[in-house]
């Protein structure tokens, strides 16, 4: 039989059993991006910065640049792919999405408390889900529906906590509408990255999709004075130049192992994982960056973590091949006959 594909990282091989692979990717999820959150939370801490299109548009660019030296130390593994006309439509429409995804959820920040963003774009089932109900007439089972509902309240009462100050509700309310809109457009991208996935290699999507996007981000940002006005603040606070380096550095790295586990267990599992790192960046987040953390924010939370539980399970049930449902009936019916055993 044909030997598994290896997944690579900045050139070296994740290699080993596939749940060691999908151990070792999940683990570099979880440590690079949580590290990149952190980096976006104390960046906006900053005395002064408020430019999350600026932000985007720095860590589109430094993407850019490491992806065009990951294609240099992997050119003799990878060839280059057939540039079909569908094939560059994606990547237009890919980079299209990074750049309101990313763009909208960033500027957010400056008018939303980061856990409210996170628990936000951990809902990505929400807008799936409509857009599948009201584009394709897709049918969902019971379970889908009911994580739908848990997700709902637990976002209302987790925004509640963060809006009891009637004098913040104007910008906390304009916050919402663009990390609404940023979950609406991320809710796109898995699918789309694992179809490009198919026929490219992840380092040519990453710089293609986003060489796109930092065009569109330069003009717009130029547009609106947002470059210039960054661009001072910059220069008077050095040091946000250099949290948004460790940010776009380890956001590049962690999309690595993101990206590891698209190709090799597919969608679903990347979901998964990166849902459960978020609940811990949240978490952390409480911890370093101290905040009020009132009874909203803790049954919201738990509620949200519980309709992504149930959806996770009703997915990977849904995507179970004929191999795994037989081994998982097996050690059902293998622990039924312990239990008997040990009863008589």
């Amino acid at each position: 039989c044909e030997p598994e594909p290896v997944h690579r990282v900045l050139g070296y091989a994740i290699t080993g059993s596939p749940p060691v692979r999908l151990c070792k990717c999940a683990l570099g999820i979880f440590t690079l991006y949580m590290v990149h959150d952190l980096c976006q939370e104390a960046c906006f801490r900053v005395p002064g910065f408020k430019f999350g299109w600026f932000m985007t548009l720095f860590e589109i660019a430094v993407f850019s640049g490491a992806a065009v030296a990951e294609l240099r130390l992997t050119s003799n593994v990878e060839a280059a792919p057939t540039l079909s006309p569908t094939f560059i439509a994606q990547l237009l429409g890919l980079s299209g999405i990074l750049m309101c995804s990313q763009g909208f959820g960033n500027a957010s920040l400056a008018l939303i408390s980061f856990p409210v963003k996170v628990v936000f774009k951990s809902c990505k089932l929400l807008p799936a889900m409509g857009l599948g109900l009201l584009v394709l007439q897709k049918q969902f089972v019971l379970a889908e529906y009911v994580a739908a509902a848990l997700l709902s309240l637990g976002l209302a009462l987790f925004t509640l906590g963060n809006l009891w100050d009637h004098s913040e509700f104007t910008g906390s309310f304009h916050g919402l509408v663009l990390i609404s809109l940023a979950v609406l457009f991320d809710a796109l991208q898995p699918n789309l990255q694992e179809k490009l996935l198919q026929s490219c290699h992840k380092a040519q999507m990453i710089l293609w999709s986003n060489a796109g996007c930092a065009l569109l981000l330069l003009g717009f940002t130029a547009m609106t004075g947002e470059l210039q006005q960054a661009l001072q603040h910059c220069a008077q606070q050095p040091q946000a130049l250099g949290i948004l380096l460790v940010q776009a550095l380890s956001g590049y790295c962690g999309l690595q192992f993101y990206l590891g586990i698209v190709k090799q267990f597919g969608g679903v599992n990347a979901v998964i994982v990166t849902s459960l790192r978020k609940v811990a960046t949240v978490v952390l987040s409480f911890i370093i960056f101290p905040k009020p953390c009132g009874l909203g924010h803790l049954v919201g939370g738990a509620l949200v973590c519980t309709g992504i539980g149930t959806v996770s399970y009703t997915h990977l049930r849904a995507h179970e091949t004929p191999e795994h449902l037989v081994c998982r009936l097996l050690l059902e019916k293998k622990k039924k006959t312990i239990n008997k055993t040990h009863s008589l």
